[in-house]
């Protein structure tokens, strides 16, 4: 699997956590439909548009990432790192 290190600032971790998902899905070739039907084992039943939606605009719980990340056979999380504060010099 391909890693992919993004140096996150204060305000993009809901991004990170969108594109964490995307990525996955991509990995195991999984659309948005599929998603859908994958997370109904966990008693998740949404439409696929929604679905889609809400993993678009990062806004969703820590348990919906993991449903979703487990849904697409996960077995771990790499988080980024935090990017170190600016000096002043820079």
């Amino acid at each position: 699997m391909k890693t992919c290190f993004v140096s996150v600032e204060n305000g993009e971790w809901e991004h990170v956590a969108a594109e964490i998902i995307r990525s996955r899905m991509k990995a195991v070739g999984v659309n948005f439909v599929q998603l859908s039907r994958l997370l109904r084992s966990f008693g998740f039943d949404e439409h696929n548009k929604s679905l889609s939606g809400r993993v678009n605009r990062g806004r969703f719980t820590a348990a919906f990432m993991l449903q979703c990340m487990s849904a697409l056979d996960a077995v771990s999380i790499e988080i980024p790192k935090r990017a170190e504060p600016r000096t002043e010099a820079e």
